[in-house]
């Protein structure tokens, strides 16, 4: 087996080792997206919550405890919704990280399979040389025999 013919195969072994993790990151910007989904659903629960209690806040200027409670309240919305916030823009933080890890698995993945056909292209060439050459002996053999006769 030639070295081109060895290269190559490495290079495939390669190819399938990127796809494998080309496939691992696909999987974890899927969850990010998923988790991304529920916190933005959480964060739209906490607003209309927040809407809802901002209807029931001039309700309560008349009552003094229901005003502290819904204010008391207003302000667990308020910061509840600005974790909320943080996490989603974290969450699309690393899900970008990793969509920017993902584009150079898939350059490396096409550089290694460029590669790979490089070599395959050099053994064929090889072995098309080498059967010329024989054909070519094989002619002038068969040729030298002629004249002999």
């Amino acid at each position: 087996m030639s070295n081109n013919l060895k290269i190559a195969r490495l290079c495939g072994q390669y190819a399938q080792l990127f796809e494998h993790r080309f496939t691992t990151k696909q999987a974890q910007i899927n969850e990010l997206i998923v988790r991304i989904d529920d916190v933005q659903a959480q964060h739209k629960s906490c607003a209309q919550k927040l809407d809802e209690t901002n209807n029931y806040f001039f309700k309560a200027n008349v009552i003094p405890e229901m005003h502290q409670a819904t204010l008391n309240h207003v302000a667990s919305l308020t910061r509840t919704m600005s974790q909320l916030s943080e996490r989603i823009n974290e969450l699309k933080l690393e899900r970008e990280t990793l969509e920017q890890e993902l584009k150079l698995l898939k350059l490396k993945q096409k550089v290694i399979d460029n590669q790979a056909g490089k070599f395959e292209l050099q053994e064929l060439q090889r072995l098309h040389k080498a059967q010329d050459k024989q054909l070519e002996q094989l002619w002038v053999i068969n040729m030298g025999g002629k004249h002999r006769a």
